[in-house]
């Protein structure tokens, strides 16, 4: 049973992961390397690290940008793959 796009981005606000995670002192760093070993099973290579630290770098709030890299991670191909 495949969830919809809303459904993940329910789910993902639902769950509060990242909330917790701020809460708890963790860097965005620390915390993009948990959502992808969380969906994908593996860190983000340099390339994806990079690219996606400098995004959050341009933002002054970083919930609402590591929920979308979460969102994107749970509907990218390589998840329905694993998973």
């Amino acid at each position: 049973h495949l969830l919809n796009g809303n459904t993940i981005n329910q789910k993902i606000l639902q769950g509060k992961l990242i909330d917790r995670r701020l809460s708890e002192g963790k860097s965005a760093p620390e915390i993009l390397d948990e959502l992808y070993v969380r969906a994908l099973t593996r860190k983000p290579t340099q390339k994806e690290f990079k690219a996606l630290s400098e995004i959050l770098a341009s933002e002054k709030d970083h919930k609402p940008v590591l929920e979308d890299i979460f969102w994107a991670l749970m509907n990218s191909r390589e998840f329905l793959f694993n998973h």
